[in-house]
């Protein structure tokens, strides 16, 4: 579409009730700062988020709050570093969609694009395709670093500030939002950088092929609806700590339960059986301590319940083992935001208060000074904490509280260890 020609003095399109000249004309003149192409694109980069974040600045006020706990909350740490504030401002501006369906970058685009110089407005597209990424750097040559994005394994040349001579003995993987515009590819503000060191790479590959098989759909998709979860695997993998996914799948076994169960324990040695609570039998590896890994059979059915990565493949390949062909289907899991099918809910339910359960054991009696799975395993642990239930549920009038230390009482009274 073609530029529409404005006075200086004119009221801006935008709506802000400036003249042009003092809003969204500028843009038309950055253009000519400098022929160097990073530079220019950089400052065109600027002023239009400078714009944005003008033009939006009663939202944004009222919605920063809730979308920055949303941006973080699969982060590590409980609030957003100030150096990491351009990664939740694109965020912010290109991803998030409102009520229109749109982010606040195509919005904008829709209504001034066409009183954009062209150099801003192919900026602004591509501002608004764009999303964060995670890559590997690879190469460089001159000017440019040489990346592969390490969800669809496309290569890119990604224009630099100034030469580079990047020395490939080292991984270095990369967290930032690729732009991709006519003359070159650019990434928006800041970058974040971590050293494969630990498994860095190892981990956060899984994890994308972990989320990308969540949704079976194009990666870009995908990772343009789920840039926080983008951000919360990285800032795991910098921070060298494991992500848990609370998957929870289901499987058909057709068989009796009992006839399932000892299938299970007599295929894999590492299985033992830990409780049965209510008509269903709960299996894990050695003492199913440490990170929450289950196995429930009832009647018909297994769930597959795992927090960690390894966790889920593993168990996944063992019932594929015994049950092959027999799909599993996802009841839930952290990265899926979609609840569970109506009839899976009390599944899932009784998922929740395992766990709880064993939360609660691994909390700290505050005069005991032991945790509830150590007076467990001391003489006359089971009656101490019998009485601690009764005394709990005397003094709630919560139906699902009363319910959970109903299920313990009953974990209790049929555990095997």
């Amino acid at each position: 579409m073609a530029k529409h020609k404005i006075g200086r003095n004119a009221p801006c399109p935008c709506g802000s009730g400036k003249k042009y000249k003092h809003c969204c004309g500028p843009l038309a003149e950055i253009t000519s700062i400098s022929i160097d192409p990073f530079i220019r694109y950089n400052d065109i980069m600027t002023a239009l988020k400078l714009k944005l974040d003008h033009a939006n600045r009663d939202y944004i006020r009222k919605q920063r709050r809730s979308l920055q706990s949303r941006f973080i909350r699969f982060a590590t740490e409980q609030y957003l570093p100030p150096e990491h504030e351009t990664l939740f401002s694109d965020w912010l501006w290109f991803d998030v969609e409102g009520e229109s369906g749109c982010s606040i970058g195509e919005l904008y685009l829709q209504e001034n694009g066409p009183y954009l110089d062209t150099a801003s407005r192919n900026c602004l597209e591509a501002l608004s395709r764009s999303r964060l990424g995670i890559y590997e750097a690879i190469g460089s040559s001159y000017m440019h670093l040489l990346v592969r994005d390490l969800a669809t394994g496309l290569e890119q040349a990604v224009l630099l500030k100034e030469p580079l001579e990047f020395d490939n003995s080292a991984t270095i993987l990369l967290l930032g939002r690729l732009a991709q515009l006519p003359e070159d590819n650019m990434f928006s503000g800041m970058v974040l950088m971590v050293e494969d060191k630990a498994l860095e790479k190892a981990f956060l590959t899984e994890h994308i092929q972990y989320l990308l098989n969540l949704y079976d759909d194009d990666a870009e998709k995908v990772f343009k609806q789920n840039g926080e979860v983008v951000y919360g695997l990285f800032n795991h993998a910098q921070n060298k700590t494991v992500f848990k996914l609370n998957d929870i799948r289901m499987l058909y076994h057709h068989t009796t339960q009992e006839e399932a169960v000892q299938r299970i324990l007599a295929a894999f040695s590492g299985y033992r059986l830990l409780h049965a609570s209510q008509g269903w039998s709960w299996l894990a590896t050695g003492d199913g301590s440490g990170t929450y890994a289950r196995l429930a059979i009832g009647p018909e059915i297994i769930l597959s319940c795992a927090d960690l990565l390894d966790e889920v493949d593993s168990q996944a390949k063992h019932l594929s083992q015994l049950w092959p062909g027999e799909p599993q289907q996802l009841v839930s899991s952290v990265l899926y935001p979609y609840p569970p099918a109506a009839e899976m809910v009390p599944l899932w339910l009784m998922v929740i208060k395992d766990k709880e359960t064993e939360r609660w054991l691994d909390m700290s009696h505050s005069e005991e000074g032991l945790t509830f799975r150590q007076l467990l395993a001391e003489e006359g642990g089971k009656e101490s904490l019998e009485a601690i239930l009764t005394r709990f549920e005397s003094t709630r009038d919560s139906e699902e509280e009363k319910e959970l230390a109903a299920y313990i009482r009953e974990r209790l009274s049929t555990a095997t260890q």
